[in-house]
């Protein structure tokens, strides 16, 4: 599991690419590529670490995490709402 999101710098990429690490576990805020219901950004920063990650060699498991402000009242999701 890495941290991306929370402030890691790409940069480890190639030291786990060295040491033939294939494969993380990351997270993305869902809040932040959702911003308003149904809007989807990606910013600059996630693709630039998606190519780095490409490009290292490693492929990426993403986890949209934690709450979205659109879902409900900010919390843990827990209905059906589409």
């Amino acid at each position: 599991m890495t941290h991306f999101a929370q402030g890691w710098s790409p940069d480890w990429a190639w030291v786990a690419a060295i040491r033939s690490i294939s494969t993380v576990r990351d997270e993305l805020y869902w809040n932040t590529v959702e911003p308003r219901k149904g809007v989807y950004v990606f910013p600059r920063e996630y693709d630039s670490y998606m190519d780095t990650l490409r490009i290292a060699g490693i492929s990426p498991l993403i986890v949209l995490s934690f709450e979205n402000n659109n879902y409900d009242d900010g919390l843990t999701p827990y209905s059906d709402e589409p």
